[in-house]
């Protein structure tokens, strides 16, 4: 029972720090989708049609990105 409850514990302790690395994923993809929407808008100033296409793509990406991060964060808070 001492062995079954130790390896509990590691596995609950290696679940907490995966969690801990996805919630860290998440900030910095947050901050990543902040910055293209500035880095949109200062294209769509400057008129860059090509640039706005770009960034459009990269920011479509990294959202898909943070929705599936979302989605893998829900499931480990919730099993």
């Amino acid at each position: 029972i001492r062995d079954q409850t130790k390896a509990e514990k590691r596995a609950a302790e290696k679940r907490a720090r995966e969690i801990a690395e996805i919630e860290r994923v998440i900030e910095e993809t947050e901050a990543k989708l902040a910055h293209l929407a500035e880095a949109i808008e200062a294209a769509s100033l400057a008129q860059d049609i090509s640039k706005i296409q770009k960034l459009g793509h990269e920011y479509q990406d990294t959202e898909a990105k943070l929705e599936a991060l979302l989605t893998q964060w829900t499931e480990m808070e919730t099993a």
